[in-house]
């Protein structure tokens, strides 16, 4: 287990208050302020706290290289949306067209959806949300989002590195919280590292013993 990487790796994207990095990928995105995040590999959302609106960015599928607005000409004519109404938009530097879509569903109105597609690269984004009222205060929130898309340059926010797990042999016996904090590790992280020894904070360690430790890098 030694060098494992501990919690979720930032360089997959992590936020600083309700701004959100992602240094593998090179882009950054804020949030509304006050709403909760979720963050995964396929997409990161926010929430209103009141489940007033949520928003969320992934990649589009199948879009290849195709521009904004042929990609959204493409679904429309695949069936995938229903109806699309917006317009081309440069946001950040990147082209991407910005409107909202009309998702089907099976014997119901369809779904419509405030949306954004913004080619970086070889990536196309894809952004949507919905509110409970449409021209809402809360919509204004995501398409205030979807318009603060830029890329990462900040060295800084790039060059993050992941918390570890380090192995090492006690030195000399004595209490587990003891010999942990001379290992190095923080006091806000006795019982995390106590639960990955299976042992209670006051258990006494003997010399030769080893030990896992979370190790902060940022």
């Amino acid at each position: 287990m030694d060098n494992t990487v501990f919690g979720q790796d930032p360089r997959q994207g992590y936020f600083v208050g309700d701004l959100y990095y992602h240094p593998a990928l090179r882009f950054q995105i804020t949030f509304p302020a006050g709403w909760t995040h979720r963050d995964s590999r396929a997409a990161v959302a926010a929430g209103e706290p009141n489940q007033a609106a949520v928003v969320q960015l992934s990649t589009a599928a199948g879009a290849a290289d195709l521009a904004p607005d042929a990609f959204v000409a493409q679904i429309l004519a695949k069936g995938s949306i229903s109806g699309a109404h917006g317009a081309r938009e440069t946001i950040g530097g990147y082209s991407a067209w910005v409107g909202h879509i009309d998702v089907p569903a099976e014997g119901q109105t369809p779904t419509t959806l405030d949306a954004a597609f913004i080619r970086k690269d070889a990536l196309l984004f894809q952004i949507l949300g919905q509110s409970l009222h449409p021209g809402d205060i809360q919509e204004g929130r995501i398409f205030t989002t979807i318009r603060s898309f830029r890329s990462l340059n900040d060295a800084a926010r790039i060059n993050v590195k992941p918390d570890r797990v380090r192995v090492s042999n006690v030195d000399a016996a004595g209490a587990f919280d003891a010999v942990v904090k001379r290992l190095g590790a923080l006091p806000a992280d006795l019982e995390t590292n106590a639960i990955m020894n299976n042992v209670q904070t006051a258990d006494r360690v003997t010399a030769g013993t080893l030990v896992k430790v979370v190790t902060r890098l940022n």
